[in-house]
């Protein structure tokens, strides 16, 4: 009873190796390739690149040696059908929606040690998974898009924190994914439809956060 009581009051004093919590508000943006298949009496293909747009929020943990560990979540809108078949007479559009979640680990070098005004660079990457739930409209037929793809993304980042309460970030890198990710197919009008999208290209975020 003796060791069990000192095990229960030594147990508080057990400090995690955590340096901060830190939750943040981000918008982003990535480029995104997007393919549309249309195959039956009617055979074309359409490919275009556009930009998402995400915004969403950021919670986790600064660690030793500079070191950050965090969770995402993002909702992505992007609406490119009409551009897609622009001119080609082909009533059709394509809503790659969706949320994305994700971990992120990144390293920062403090520039001005002591000061209040904390200027730092660095480095991350990432992981995430997005589940679409958009839709394809093709010659007055829907279909809810409902499909999924991981994205991978390398960047650099810099910022500046006041104290160790407030700060203001900038990411940016590239994304990698598979080809021909988020492939969904569909029978509308009598053809079948099959739209795609490539998560590869440019990434870039900025965010404000709180620490705590």
């Amino acid at each position: 009873l003796v060791v069990l009581g000192s095990l229960f009051i030594a147990a508080p004093a057990l400090a995690l190796p955590f340096v901060s919590f830190q939750v943040a508000g981000t918008v982003a943006g990535q480029s995104q390739e997007v393919a549309l298949d249309v195959s039956g009496t009617i055979n074309e293909n359409f490919t275009g690149n556009s930009g998402i747009v995400m915004y969403g929020g950021e919670a986790g943990v600064g660690l030793p040696a500079g070191f950050h560990l965090f969770g995402h979540y993002y909702r992505h809108t992007n609406e490119f059908g009409e551009e897609l078949v622009a001119g080609s007479g082909v009533d059709a559009f394509v809503d790659m929606a969706g949320n994305e979640w994700g971990l992120d680990l990144e390293w920062h070098m403090g520039l001005i040690p002591g000061s209040p005004l904390k200027p730092f660079i660095g480095a991350g990457g990432s992981w995430a998974r997005v589940n679409l739930d958009g839709e394809v409209r093709f010659e007055g037929q829907k279909a809810a898009l409902e499909t999924e793809t991981d994205v991978y993304r390398l960047y650099a980042v810099g910022g500046l924190k006041l104290g160790s309460a407030i700060g203001v970030s900038l990411r940016a890198g590239m994304a990698l994914g598979e080809d021909d990710a988020a492939k969904a197919e569909y029978s509308l009008a009598g053809q079948t439809v099959a739209v795609s999208a490539d998560y590869q290209g440019y990434f870039i975020a900025g965010s404000v956060s709180l620490g705590f």
